[in-house]
């Protein structure tokens, strides 16, 4: 998730990652293997992705800022279910009932 909203913030400035990478004196490739989630970064290099950002480290870890379009949520609630367990899917249409009522 952290990756996913450092791209985020990243493309919402209109910033390649070769742009923001110099920003905050971090490889372009070791940023794009942050934002697919294949590297863990260090503090030191959270703040300077926030700083090349423009954000405060905090923000980095801010999620529900993100508003995905209603596609993306049907997907991602599409997934969650086609990977949930028949308890877990009980459990699920239960929510959905009480809340959709």
């Amino acid at each position: 998730m952290l990756g996913s909203r450092v791209r985020a913030l990243r493309t919402a400035r209109g910033m390649t990652q070769e742009e923001l990478g110099e920003k905050a004196s971090i490889n372009y490739k070791y940023l794009g293997s942050i934002e697919r989630g294949e590297r863990n970064p260090s503090l030191e290099n959270l703040a300077r992705i926030a700083d090349g950002l423009g954000v405060k480290l905090r923000d980095l870890f801010v999620l529900e800022h993100e508003v995905p379009t209603l596609r993306k949520l049907r997907a991602h609630v599409a997934e969650a279910l086609a990977s949930a367990d028949e308890k877990k899917l009980r459990q699920a249409a239960r929510l959905l009932d009480a809340l959709l009522e």
